[in-house]
């Protein structure tokens, strides 16, 4: 394998990599618009109104996806 070779190979992984953390971030956002939508309707002051611990692995998720994009000049359409 020539140098190449192993950049189009990473760049190939990383690619993959990128579209595996954005279906999981896909799959907390509606998690998490789930979870909104049930403590709107909900009055009882006991549940929370936040998911900080969905909140903190999309945080981690955006930050992995960032770090991909400046290593592979990766990209793509994301909305926040």
């Amino acid at each position: 394998m020539t140098l190449s070779d192993h950049q189009a190979a990473d760049f190939e992984q990383a690619a993959y990599f990128r579209a595996e953390l954005d279906a999981a971030r896909q799959l907390l956002l509606a998690d998490l618009a789930k979870r909104r939508a049930l403590n709107d309707g909900c009055v009882d002051a006991r549940r929370p109104t936040s998911s900080p611990q969905i909140e903190v692995e999309l945080h981690h998720i955006d930050w992995l996806i960032a770090r991909l994009d400046s290593r592979f000049a990766l990209g793509g359409d994301r909305e926040n």
